[in-house]
């Protein structure tokens, strides 16, 4: 197989985890050094992890937090406000539900012709 051919296969999404949650030490370590601030009478938290969004469980014990949900939302929203350049874009990939060949392929296949062609041009534009 070669470069121009797997190239035409598109961004592959990750669904998986983009980044580990805290786990129960950390979590803990954080609410306790809130806790000595107060105690000291600085401004601190009640709750050291409000705010953060609630881990996603991946498996095995593997929690952590997906970017997936975020780049589903901006994706959406570009095909929402720029539907050609996202159907121009698509074009150029094989299709990941039907793995139809792309429709506008970012590269031609080099025969002998395009490399001469190359050549020939190259050679107009060489600084002797």
């Amino acid at each position: 197989m070669r470069a121009d051919d797997i190239s035409q296969t598109g961004p592959i999404r990750n669904y998986g985890p983009t980044v580990a949650a805290f786990n129960d030490m950390q979590k803990s370590g954080f609410q306790n050094t809130a806790d000595a601030a107060s105690a000291f009478g600085l401004q601190a938290p009640t709750d050291a992890m409000a705010g953060m969004p609630e881990a996603q469980d991946f498996g095995g014990g593997m929690m952590g937090h997906s970017a997936a949900p975020i780049v589903d939302q901006s994706l959406a929203a570009l095909e929402e406000q720029a539907p050609g350049q996202v159907a121009a874009m698509n074009a150029r990939f094989i299709d990941p539900k039907t793995g139809a060949a792309p429709t506008n392929p970012a590269f031609q296949t080099l025969t002998p012709g395009i490399v001469q062609k190359i050549l020939d041009d190259y050679e107009k534009f060489r600084i002797a």
